[in-house]
């Protein structure tokens, strides 16, 4: 893979940062069995330093290299382990014209089945009408590899009802849903403390908790997993089951000792 890789941009991006980790977080199933493994990027493990770098990295269009180091340690562990993972995908890093390319070499070069990998589409950027057609001949692409495809963070961002609606309308196939930590907190807080919920805008079309809970129950009937970010307390998965819910992720898991940080 080092052809697709510009070596002056790699040498600009290890300037500042010596040194790039990997940490694993569990998705947990209603029966608190293990779903998945989300792979998430870090720069060290010490602070939040990897959101500033991903902001900085964003703003210059260049997660490609930090996106096909992620995906070379979560495909190998993978072909070892054969445990499910999901994957963080930037709508930039779905433009670039050597997406396709990396993935179909790293297939070559190791021997796992697509259908254990999920892609999650990230929150931070639109799917606008200038690249729109790229991004759903790239989607496609994926899901006819048997790749499966995923919303992340819905109600924050670009991240909206709306635009899973579109993908829907555009025949994606979308394997899971994650709704926002922030969003399920509010709810959380809002319905134990009897506050009316500040809906966020993204969800304006849901007017409270009873819509939500139909629209949950809307996305498991075309087959769609949803998950429920920020479980921290039994009190907070409670909650989250009581809005039909059978997915969760956070702190309340860490008993499935995936914390480590690995070197990548």
């Amino acid at each position: 893979m080092e052809i697709f890789l510009d070596h002056s941009f790699r040498r600009s991006l290890f300037k500042q940062w010596k040194d790039y980790y990997a940490k694993y977080e569990p998705i947990i199933c209603s029966s608190l069995e293990l779903y998945a493994n989300e792979i998430l990027f870090r720069v060290n493990n010490y602070n939040n330093s990897h959101v500033s770098f991903l902001s900085e990295l964003r703003a210059r269009k260049e997660t490609f290299l930090l996106f096909t180091k992620i995906c070379t340690k979560a495909f190998n562990d993978l072909e070892k382990n054969g445990k499910k993972i999901n994957i963080n995908l930037e709508v930039q890093d779905l433009l670039n014209p050597l997406f396709l390319y990396f993935l179909d070499d790293l297939l070559n070069r190791v021997n796992i089945n697509p259908e254990n990998v999920n892609f999650e589409i990230l929150e931070n950027e639109e799917i606008n009408e200038e690249h729109k057609s790229i991004v759903l001949w790239k989607l496609k692409a994926l899901s006819e590899i048997w790749f499966k495809i995923s919303i992340d963070d819905l109600f924050s961002w670009y991240s909206s009802k709306e635009r899973i609606d579109f993908l829907l309308w555009e025949d994606i196939d979308l394997s899971m849903v994650k709704i926002d930590w922030r969003f399920m907190q509010e709810m959380f807080l809002c319905n134990k403390y009897r506050f009316d919920c500040q809906w966020v805008k993204q969800s304006l079309s849901l007017n409270d908790i009873d819509d939500f809970k139909k629209y949950v129950s809307d996305l498991k009937k075309v087959w769609i997993k949803v998950v429920s970010e920020r479980v921290e307390t039994e009190d907070m998965l409670k909650f989250a089951k009581s809005l039909w819910i059978e997915y969760f992720q956070w702190y309340l898991f860490q008993w499935f000792d995936r914390w480590e940080l690995f070197k990548i």
